[in-house]
């Protein structure tokens, strides 16, 4: 036979977040009984112990289901790399937009009838930033895309991949060739790039950039957006130029 614990009522006594004010029962007790300790303490036990045994059921009973809670979430998690992974973006997302407070601008119309003619699906705004001097140099020939500033993960995980490849050198990143719609609506190419920036890495539209911007008429304070959508499973690429 199992060790019983005896309750006593010098443990309930000490346990005054659980059974109230020791004190005022105790007054209590001896208006109802008078002042005998025997039966004092017999009607307190009497008044203290369904108390008591109710909070601690109570009590139990929230804290297995703030453990079933918590299997819930874990479990699919744990089992579920797919879910993990949207977790995770979710709170990516979040973080961007804690750090992007500006206006938001709507893709125009006429980008929208754009990309619908060319079948494009999954469109998703990668930027909105304001050009700065070092995107306009043409000795940098770069269009610069901080992740701190991006609005959504538009890479598949190949493509993540393929664009962690180096160059011969060891040292710079390989890049790949994306279709692009200009401000202008025309189509063309570019390069998309990982960058070494500082002892972050950043994407960067590479080649032809600057010839991209002088042809659309480009400078530095105007505000663009490059926008990401899929043709025929491909990633296209669609920069506009906002009106400041």
């Amino acid at each position: 036979m199992k060790n019983m614990t005896k309750i006593t009522l010098d443990n309930l006594k000490s346990s005054p977040a659980l059974c109230g004010d020791f004190n005022k029962m105790r007054e209590e007790a001896i208006r109802e009984v008078g002042d005998n300790p025997n039966e004092v303490d017999r009607r307190l036990t009497e008044m203290i112990l369904p108390n008591l045994i109710m909070r601690l059921h109570v009590e139990k009973k929230n804290q297995e289901k703030k453990e079933e809670d918590s299997c819930n979430r874990k479990k699919p998690l744990d089992q579920n790399p797919e879910i993990v992974e949207e977790e995770k973006e979710k709170s990516r997302e979040d973080k961007r937009k804690r750090k992007n407070p500006i206006e938001i601008k709507q893709m125009p119309t006429n980008f929208e009838y754009k990309i619908k003619g060319m079948q494009g699906s999954d469109i998703k705004l990668v930027i909105q930033k304001e050009l700065t001097i070092t995107d306009m140099e043409g000795s940098q020939d770069r269009l610069s895309i901080p992740s701190g500033q991006m609005m959504h993960e538009f890479l598949s995980k190949e493509e993540q991949v393929m664009l962690k490849e180096k160059e011969a050198d060891g040292i710079h990143f390989k890049g790949m060739e994306v279709p692009l719609i200009e401000p202008d609506l025309q189509e063309s190419t570019i390069f998309l790039k990982k960058w070494k920036l500082g002892k972050n890495n950043c994407y960067m539209l590479s080649k032809p950039w600057i010839k991209v911007a002088k042809r659309n008429k480009l400078e530095s304070s105007n505000t663009i957006q490059l926008w990401s959508f899929r043709g025929n499973q491909s990633l296209h690429l669609a920069l506009i130029k906002l009106d400041n």
